[in-house]
């Protein structure tokens, strides 16, 4: 189900707004932003289980994601 994502951050993240080519890009005018909304969707509660043996990782999604342990 899950691709592995082949964009190297790093490099990517070190790049100077100069060093990206956006020539491929549209530029977006004020008469865009004059009439552009900003949609926020409502939050949602999910509840989710996991088995005790789906291994976790930790990543910026993930933060605060624990693995739950057997009673005592």
């Amino acid at each position: 189900m899950s691709k592995t994502a082949k964009t190297d951050w790093k490099r990517l993240d070190q790049l100077k707004d100069e060093q990206i080519d956006t020539s491929d890009i549209a530029e977006l005018g004020d008469e865009f932003f004059s009439q552009a909304q900003l949609h926020v969707p409502p939050k949602q509660a999910v509840t989710m289980r996991l088995d005790a043996g789906a291994p976790l990782k930790a990543g910026p999604r993930l933060i605060g994601l624990k693995r739950p342990t057997a009673p005592r």
